[in-house]
């Protein structure tokens, strides 16, 4: 099977498309990205959550709501939603950005308390906008990029997990797996460096 000079390239630069997304690698953990849109008429960080765990990655990797663990992280995530497409202004003239991975558990300490990532991973980065979390309204416990009115920043804020938000899209993480094809090319790679190797012994 032929690998195109395309889709080498693509690979070369860490975008594979795979499961209904094109993903994106960041080469601080190698993991990739993608922000995709929610199907249905569900705009909740629920249904973003569940829809996030429907797809597969590459070489079938889980994905999961992007979580960030660093600035380099979340500049990078930002660049990749820093489109006006990915946001939509809410009821108090503020712009709202993609879901990521992040929610306050029932129960916890309002406004900032017991926050923390779907996968588990430590929390101990953020980049909340100047006077986030507010819980405004008491009912704010998912995790949301912000921009101060028409602004678009890599800053975040808690959202109200509703059915009828003004947010359509998610930003989606997975693993680093090797796509098959991609194993296909590594392999031939190999194989010609062992030929070499032979060739030079024989010789």
């Amino acid at each position: 099977m032929r690998f195109s000079k395309i889709g080498m390239s693509l690979v070369a630069m860490g975008i594979v498309a795979s499961s209904q997304a094109t993903w994106t690698q960041w080469s601080g953990n190698g993991h990739y990205y993608d922000v995709i849109e929610i199907t249905g008429n569900d705009y909740s960080w629920t249904a973003a959550r569940d829809q996030a765990a429907a797809l597969t990655g590459p070489g079938g990797s889980p994905v999961t709501l992007a979580t960030i663990t660093s600035a380099a992280e979340n500049s990078f995530v930002f660049s990749l939603i820093d489109n006006p497409t990915y946001w939509a202004i809410d009821g108090a003239g503020n712009n709202e950005g993609p879901y990521l991975g992040g929610f306050q558990p029932a129960g916890a300490a309002e406004p900032a308390g017991g926050w923390e990532w779907i996968t588990g991973e430590a929390w101990s980065y953020t980049s909340w906008t100047a006077g986030e979390p507010n819980n405004s309204g008491g009912n704010e416990n998912i995790l949301v990029y912000f921009g101060p009115g028409g602004s678009r920043t890599s800053n975040w804020n808690d959202g109200g997990n509703v059915s009828n938000s003004v947010i359509h899209y998610y930003v989606a993480e997975t693993q680093a797996v090797p796509e098959p094809m991609s194993m296909v090319v590594l392999s031939a790679a190999l194989a010609g460096v062992v030929a070499r190797r032979r060739k030079a012994k024989l010789a």
